[in-house]
């Protein structure tokens, strides 16, 4: 447990944006002034200058005159502090409601529920805040917002209107400054959610954290800013101690510099969960395609990151980029569709553009939708496209590329089987260079894209089905379908990756379109009866073609389901 001792209190009860008695800039410096951790409360008077009204939500909005000093020393800089002194006045913009009388706000937009990653966590509502800091179109290449301390925490606030442009930030964590914490905080737009009016929008970027930090982000609201939403690290790399990124909306940005993303990770041990992330716009003059636009971008030795059950959407050219000789990367549980409307680029893709990127695991998401493949191993380098397509199997590991083009399994026969008390899919098929597992995946949105001898293209992978171990390139098994509420006698088509032991994982690959389920209680269909049975039989393999007509005991003695390819038996799962 950490304990902080609070030293002293400072109240704000003037919202002027200089630095006399009584203003935010006149608190930071005393807290600075003051060693030992402090805490600065709001409770500016509805009197004061600063009290503005729109539409029936009020809040005090703090114009700045001048750019704050860094924080040097702990703090509790606590907006929600005027709530308690003041009462609850800003309701929030009714477009950003939860429901008419909901005190949270949501963007909701689209008809997009608001839940992140497939498990489906609600990203929380939480009240608009009453302080409100109009950055006035200042700029800092240090941050507006400078923390250069350890244990700071900042809530309950809202800035917008920041200038600058990829050399300006809005909050900045400069190197070694520890356990900073920001939450309930929105960034880029006003108190009440609504978009600022033209000429207010922030040119520059909102939290960027430098590497040798650490802290938490929770609940922010970071939106259509001019660079990139949130930032970590620079274009060196390096460490961090570990920042968590958790129940926040990162959006719309990217509109001020060619090569902005809505979240760059280019420093270690970054995590990302249930967030929403999307709608990643992009300059109209970037040049390079493979690096903006992304909603998340991984590179310059981003080591381990993880990016878990978030919900990654519309993105320009790429849902999530890992790139720059990032290693050890865990994409898993991801909600990631629609991404790559402005160019064709993938769900999620590795490359190798400033290094090469191996060691991605990509696990257990859903996907749909994608203007270009699931996920994309581009082993082309800088070009002009936001990916270069289906990475065709060679049957060789190329430890020089991304995930060192690891090849995609074949699925061989697969067959649903239903009984009265389980869905049941039978499955078999070939993994090869290095393959350690493959993960089976009902197809959302099929794709026309083919390799040689192949016919059904390769789609996109939308509901994991399981996951099975490969043996001696070779994999089959029974993968239990209940509860998932699936049409199985509707068209179907299923898609598999590969994975190895060192999290190197494949694209998806061709489509096996399912043949009709068949019944437990059919003539057999897969399942053979008592072994002792004398009764009159007809067995069908997986495929559904009969492969033995007569009593049950002349077949063979053992148990299983039959898979065949041509007229030999080629697979048997004992059951």
């Amino acid at each position: 447990m950490l304990l902080i001792l609070v030293n002293e209190v400072y109240y704000v009860d003037n919202g002027s944006g200089n630095s006399a008695p009584g203003t935010f800039i006149w608190a930071i410096n005393q807290a600075n002034s003051n060693p030992g951790f402090d805490t600065i409360y709001f409770n500016i008077p509805t009197t004061d200058p600063s009290y503005i009204c729109i539409a029936g939500n009020c809040w005090w909005s703090i114009t700045l005159m001048l750019n704050p000093p860094a924080i040097t020393d702990g703090v509790l800089i606590d907006g929600f502090s005027q709530t308690s002194y003041r009462g609850n006045t800003n309701q929030c913009n009714t477009s950003f409601r939860a429901s008419p009388d909901s005190t949270g706000w949501t963007s909701v937009q689209n008809g997009i529920p608001r839940v992140a990653g497939v498990r489906r966590a609600n990203v929380p509502f939480y009240p608009c805040p009453e302080i409100e800091i109009n950055l006035n179109d200042r700029s800092s290449s240090s941050g507006l917002i400078s923390v250069n301390s350890e244990n700071v925490v900042i809530r309950g606030i809202a800035l917008y209107n920041g200038g600058g442009g990829s050399g300006s930030q809005v909050i900045r964590i400069l190197p070694g400054s520890y356990n900073v914490v920001l939450e309930n905080i929105i960034l880029g737009l006003r108190a009440d959610g609504s978009v600022p009016g033209i000429g207010d929008s922030t040119a520059s970027d909102g939290i960027f954290a430098d590497s040798s930090t650490s802290g938490i982000i929770r609940k922010v609201y970071v939106g259509l800013l001019g660079n990139h939403c949130v930032k970590f690290g620079n274009s060196s790399g390096g460490p961090t101690g570990g920042w968590i990124v958790d129940s926040s909306e990162i959006f719309g940005c990217g509109w001020n510099w060619d090569r902005a993303d809505n979240v760059n990770i280019y420093s270690r041990n970054i995590t990302f969960v249930h967030n929403l992330i999307h709608s990643s716009d992009g300059s109209p003059t970037a040049g390079n395609p493979r690096i903006f636009a992304a909603g998340i971008e991984v590179r310059y030795d981003g080591d381990s990151a993880t990016i878990s059950e978030n919900t990654i959407y519309n993105n320009a050219t790429k849902g999530i980029f890992v790139d720059g000789s990032s290693k050890y990367v865990v994409i898993s549980g991801n909600l990631i569709f629609g991404n790559g409307w402005r160019l064709p680029g993938p769900g999620v893709g590795v490359g190798e553009a400033d290094g090469n990127s191996k060691y991605v695991l990509i696990t257990k998401n859903s996907f749909a939708n994608n203007g270009g493949l699931a996920i994309d191993l581009d082993s082309s380098g800088i070009t002009a496209s936001a990916g270069d397509g289906i990475t065709c199997n060679d049957d060789l590991r190329q430890i020089g590329n991304p995930n060192e083009l690891i090849d995609y399994p074949y699925i061989d026969s697969a067959r649903v089987l239903i009984s009265s008390t389980d869905t049941l899919l039978y499955i078999w098929g070939r993994a090869y260079t290095g393959a350690d597992s493959v993960e089976i995946y009902l197809v959302s949105t099929p794709d026309i894209q083919n390799c040689p001898f192949e016919v059904n293209g390769h789609g996109e992978g939308g509901v994991f089905l399981g996951s099975l171990k490969v043996i001696l390139n070779d994999f089959s098994g029974i993968i239990n379908l209940n509860g998932l509420g699936i049409d199985w006698f509707s068209p179907q088509m299923l898609t598999a990756i590969s994975k190895d032991n060192l999290w190197n994982t494949s694209e998806f690959s061709h489509n096996y379109p399912l043949p009709t389920p068949l019944y437990g209680d059919d003539e057999l269909s897969v399942q053979e009866y008592d072994l002792n049975s004398e009764e009159y039989v007809k067995i069908y393999s997986v495929d559904g073609k009969l492969i033995f007509k007569g009593k049950f005991g002349d077949f063979r003695p053992s148990k299983g389901v039959y898979f065949i390819k041509g007229k030999r038996v080629m697979k048997r799962i004992l059951r």
